[in-house]
């Protein structure tokens, strides 16, 4: 699952970030999660340059279409209910700063037998 957005930056973002709760995370990082903990609280750790963990943001893609606009995404693997919040994304260029919030809803789903 995957949270996305599409943003426009010109001149071109220097820093891009998600971040919810006290977390954040850079693009090209990942943060493992320490699965089962106590509801509610997601502890954390942060591991930089790895191929695992829950959460990732790959490095944006431009669009072609549109020059200045970029794809950007906070991958989460094997998405719980205690994912669902809002996440928000960060971008900076050397004009300023923008925060905008998108909502995450995971559902999950019982079998009636």
């Amino acid at each position: 699952m995957a949270v996305k957005a599409v943003f426009c930056s010109d001149p071109k973002y220097k820093e891009l970030f998600w971040d919810w709760g006290d977390l954040n995370l850079t693009e090209g990082e990942l943060i493992a999660k320490k699965i089962f903990e106590i509801i509610h609280t997601i502890p954390t750790l942060q591991i930089k340059g790895q191929t695992e963990g829950r959460f990732s943001v790959p490095v944006s893609s431009s669009d072609p279409s549109h020059p200045d606009c970029y794809f950007t995404r906070l991958k989460i693997s094997d998405g719980i209910s205690s994912d669902s919040r809002i996440y928000y994304l960060n971008v900076m260029n050397q004009k300023g700063h923008v925060r905008q919030g998108i909502e995450l809803r995971v559902s999950t789903y019982t079998h009636l037998s």
